[in-house]
């Protein structure tokens, strides 16, 4: 009777242990899946932060080009790349591109360079249209005698390309 009773018990804790097992085990497709799962996040990793690097990368080369952009000694004359600034102008014009504090990126960075070579400097060009943008904006729209609002929308751009002409 020991018996009996010990191998009873034997075969209920093997099928408890067995139940146990099958149920907390993943079926072949469920962990296939998974796996293949953490291996693509690990993939859409690894290219976001290529994709953020490139992003700097080009960010640094465009900051580059812009600080290339500089006005000569005399302000009357500028260097070679200012064409580009002058094409640069051009191009959000003729795109009705309309530039307000807060707004950001490269276009932000061609209106900065060309502040840059109207002032004689050679200011950040970080693409971020912030206070000081803000502030040269609305100096050199005062300088040419039109509205105040510190943002750049068509008529400042054709002030801006007047003035580059003119160099």
């Amino acid at each position: 009777m020991k018996f009996s009773i010990t191998t009873t018990l034997f075969i209920l804790l093997i099928v408890a242990i067995g139940f146990v097992g099958y149920t907390l085990m993943d079926s072949g497709s469920e962990h296939v899946s998974r796996q293949l799962e953490s291996e693509l996040a690990e993939v859409m990793q690894e290219k976001d932060q290529k994709i953020a690097s490139l992003e700097l990368k080009i960010d640094e080369l465009q900051a580059q080009l812009a600080n290339e952009t500089v006005v000569t000694e005399t302000p009357t004359e500028t260097t070679a790349p200012a064409t580009g600034v002058l094409a640069d102008l051009q191009s959000l014009k003729s795109r009705g591109i309309v530039l307000e504090p807060g707004s950001s990126g490269t276009d932000v960075k061609k209106i900065q360079a060309f502040l840059n070579t109207y002032f004689n400097t050679s200011g950040g060009i970080d693409g971020d249209f912030g206070p000081t943008t803000r502030k040269r904006v609305e100096q050199f729209q005062k300088d040419q005698k039109i509205g105040i609002d510190g943002g750049v929308g068509s008529g400042t751009l054709g002030k801006m390309i007047s003035w580059m002409e003119s160099r």
